[in-house]
């Protein structure tokens, strides 16, 4: 791949990365609400530790990057 694919690449990244920052954004009062209610969220005084919650989502998150990275990698 050549100089003008790694740029086309990288400008697919940068827009896929505002894309996800925008709708983290849009998105994000309905996910803080979900997160509070699951099971598995543990109380400590006032501040509320949503764990099952972060395992959650770092499994998804882990492989929704897997997934659009698949195209990006380079074959041996």
């Amino acid at each position: 791949m050549g100089l003008i694919g790694s740029f086309v690449r990288f400008i697919v990244s940068i827009g896929l990365l505002i894309a996800v920052l925008v709708l983290g954004i849009v998105f994000a009062p309905q996910l803080i609400s979900a997160f509070g209610n699951m099971p598995g969220t543990v109380t400590v005084g006032n501040v509320q530790i949503p764990l099952l919650a972060s395992i959650i989502a770092s499994l998804v998150l882990t492989l929704v990057v897997n997934l659009i990275a698949i195209p990006f990698r380079r074959s041996s």
